[in-house]
């Protein structure tokens, strides 16, 4: 059961949004404008400690509680509300940001 009808939002969002030039600008600079405002949050020091015992996530050095991680799993989930299977890929793409972001200020 999801959230929103997922085929009427993107009705309503392809009434809004069926330029082909809109929609290659959204394709081509909606994650990039993610990883920027993960980015900026990921400055932010950290909320608390990750709630896991150490080693039970690969790579689970990198993981930090603060405001991007926050954002990257509150996005991860609302896709997923919206719709289980679409909004699964798009989950994995909002960890997966949030964690290159938190990887690339440790190097």
């Amino acid at each position: 059961m999801a959230l929103i009808n997922i085929e009427n939002h993107y009705v309503f969002y392809g009434s809004y949004h069926s330029h082909p030039i809109n929609v290659f600008i959204h394709t081509l600079f909606v994650w990039p404008i993610f990883f920027t405002a993960l980015l900026y949050a990921a400055f932010t020091p950290p909320i608390c400690p990750l709630p896991l015992p150490y080693g039970v996530l690969p790579f689970q050095e990198y993981m930090v509680v603060n405001w991007s991680f926050l954002g990257a799993s509150f996005y991860a989930l609302f896709y997923v509300l919206l719709d289980r299977k679409a909004g699964s890929l798009a989950a994995l793409i909002c960890l997966y940001v949030g964690f290159a972001v938190t990887l690339s200020l440790r190097n």
